[in-house]
């Protein structure tokens, strides 16, 4: 009985880390060939397949939701910066919602009404690990 009890509260102690998800750091990508490289120093680089450079910003992790914040840019409208918010299952970002801030207005939108608007599959705007 005592070994039982025992072995018991040893799979419940390690089953939290046991099943842990993998680190985000590494390449992602979607669907539509957009790219997400999460660095170890919190840093990420949104990019696209083929495309030499892209837009910097930083992310945050907590559980399974991941946050990406672009870094401020300008353009004929003034100053301005997105977020953009993921769930995370095992190997697979979906986004959920997209912000954009501009000045001391914000946006936001869903996913599914962002496909909507562009005409875009949701399913494919999900991103999947693709290398280290």
């Amino acid at each position: 009985m005592h070994r039982l009890l025992f072995s018991a509260l040893l799979l419940a102690l390690m089953l939290p880390c046991c099943s842990k998800q993998p680190p985000l750091v590494g390449r992602w990508k979607n669907g539509y060939d957009e790219t997400l490289q999460f660095n170890a120093d919190s840093t990420v680089v949104l990019g696209k397949e083929g495309f030499a450079g892209g837009e910097q910003g930083r992310y945050s992790a907590d559980g399974d939701t991941i946050r990406v914040t672009t870094q401020t840019a300008a353009d004929d409208l003034g100053r301005f910066h997105n977020v953009f918010v993921f769930s995370r299952m095992d190997e697979k970002l979906f986004m959920e919602s997209t912000t954009l801030f501009r000045g001391s207005d914000f946006s936001t939108i869903s996913t599914r009404e962002l496909a909507k608007r562009l005409r875009k599959s949701e399913e494919r705007l999900a991103f999947t690990r693709t290398g280290d």
